[in-house]
């Protein structure tokens, strides 16, 4: 049963995370150029916190800034209910 309930906090995490796009959603750190002003950004999904790693691509052309949309709680809950049920 704690299998189930894991797996499902897992797809759910990861759902919510692809609907939320960076470029809709941010958000979008200071030193990044707005994709609304022609600035790029790299979307990929993170296991800690289960979500979203941003990769935008910065105003002085540096490089990038990473943010990431997740939340630590829920994952650590994510996964406490995954070892207590190993």
């Amino acid at each position: 049963m704690l299998l189930v309930i894991f797996i499902l906090m897992i797809m759910a995490q990861l759902g919510y995370a692809s609907k939320n796009s960076c470029a809709r959603f941010g958000p979008s750190p200071a030193a990044a150029i707005p994709t609304d002003v022609g600035g790029s950004v790299r979307e990929t999904r993170s296991w800690w916190p289960i979500g979203t790693v941003c990769d935008w691509e910065r105003i002085d052309g540096a490089g990038s800034v990473r943010s990431q949309v997740g939340n630590d709680a829920l994952t650590a809950a994510t996964y406490g209910i995954a070892a207590w049920g190993c």
